[in-house]
């Protein structure tokens, strides 16, 4: 992969993974390469790239655009970061070092402050640290990649629907993880971030429920007419909630 194609596939992978880019959204080959001043054969290449990574669509005979975000796609990554995420903690904690741990004390403070001062990207941030010190420490490479990619589709569900609230509870299961970590305890490492994951899970289940619940009738409705639903913008089908911790 050369320079100018590894520039301009990141470039485009963060602004879709940001919200940037929104779900549907067109991509004209020409547009990207001259905003990007490269010319449109790396931008081609990028966007195979992209559709490999399945965050592009690229069917045949029509228009490029970015790949469409359902919710339930969200909620799917979740379910199975709740079966892999303990794994990886339990399997940490035998071999997290002492910069792992002042990494994660370092995430973890800072994850307090931005609570505390009620700012999202930061917290969000903070939060991030704290999940890549855990899996920076498993031996299982396989297992971090895949939770890895699951977290990509978490991160940019939230950009897409300015998702920015945490379940309850959150900073007191990153605690216990943390302690889990630094007592080398592999069973309550793994105890300790399922009952995150779990609770993460329940909250957005929650959020989900809400946004379903916003679809309202349309005139004729019951007579087969349809349904009419709020605005459609991402962001309004799931209203952004105070923090929670």
């Amino acid at each position: 992969m050369t320079t100018k194609l590894m520039r301009v596939y990141g470039a485009l992978r963060e602004e879709i993974l940001d919200g940037h880019l929104a779900p549907g959204e067109r991509l004209i080959l020409h547009d990207l390469a001259a905003r990007l001043g490269v010319s449109p054969i790396p931008v081609r290449e990028a966007l195979r790239l992209l559709e490999r990574d399945d965050l592009v669509e690229i069917p045949p005979h029509t228009r490029v655009a970015v790949k469409a975000l359902p919710p339930e796609e969200a909620l799917w990554a979740a379910e199975l970061r709740g079966v892999l995420e303990p794994v990886a903690a339990r399997d940490a904690a035998e071999r997290v070092g002492d910069h792992d741990l002042a990494n994660a004390a370092r995430a973890l403070a800072e994850f307090r402050l931005w609570l505390e001062t009620d700012h999202a990207p930061g917290y969000l941030a903070s939060y991030a640290e704290f999940h890549d010190v855990v899996l920076a420490a498993t031996p299982n490479r396989r297992l971090a990649r895949a939770v890895t990619e699951l977290r990509l589709v978490s991160r940019r569900f939230r950009a897409v629907y300015r998702e920015e609230s945490l379940a309850r509870g959150t900073e007191r299961d990153l605690t216990a993880v943390y302690q889990a970590l630094e007592a080398r305890d592999k069973g309550a490492a793994f105890a300790s971030m399922r009952t995150h994951c779990r609770r993460s899970l329940a909250h957005l289940r929650e959020r989900l429920a809400g946004a379903a619940a916003s679809v309202t009738p349309a005139p004729g409705a019951e007579r087969g007419g349809g349904t009419r639903r709020r605005p459609t913008d991402h962001a309004q089908q799931l209203d952004p909630l105070i923090k929670l911790w």
